[in-house]
């Protein structure tokens, strides 16, 4: 039972640095934002702006031509017409699957679960992006089972040369820190 506890606990510190990387990345653009709206900053301001308070909102809210009124009745509009196609087409769906006779029927059952069982992970999964590299659009991460034998399921790479060389720095690492042998 320690020794379970120890390698869980052991499997977070590992992913420690991945989540504070993650919190700053989402966490302070937020803070950044609140701050900037709180002042006068635009182009014309760019160095030299000063703390205005909540004098943004109150234009934003009051002044009729600011864009905003409809541009937030305009976001509404979007969110209630999609969620009740959403939830439409979904009773739709799953009403037309209980339906006994329907021929398509099993067809599209298989085409609804295919994706679901294409990764195969049996099991707990600590998963670390890489993110995107080299200005490409192809992620590039690394997936691990918090059981053991702790495999590492690497995806993605600009290139297969680029892939093959991130493999093979992972594995450098890895034996110069003891956690695998090259016989």
């Amino acid at each position: 039972m320690k020794d379970k506890k120890y390698n869980t606990l052991k499997c977070y510190l590992w992913s420690l640095p991945s989540l504070i990387l993650i919190l700053l990345i989402v966490i302070f653009p937020i803070i950044y934002t609140g701050y900037i709206s709180l002042t006068n900053m635009n182009v014309y301001h760019w160095t030299n702006y000063s703390f205005i308070g909540l004098k943004n909102y109150k234009d934003a809210i009051l002044v009729f031509d600011s864009g905003f009124l409809k541009a937030f009745v305009m976001t509404v509009i979007w969110t209630v017409t999609s969620m009740i196609l959403q939830l439409v087409i979904a009773y739709i769906l799953a009403s037309l699957l209980n339906v006994r006779g329907l021929k398509a029927r099993n067809i599209y059952k298989t085409f609804l679960i295919f994706p679901w069982a294409m990764p195969g992970y049996d099991s707990e999964v600590i998963m670390a992006a890489g993110a995107f590299v080299q200005g490409s659009s192809i992620e590039l991460s690394a997936d691990g089972p918090m059981r053991e034998p702790y495999a590492v399921y690497y995806q993605g790479g600009l290139t297969f040369p680029h892939a093959k060389l991130g493999v093979m720095m992972s594995m450098q690492k890895m034996a110069e820190k003891g956690l695998m042998k090259f016989e």
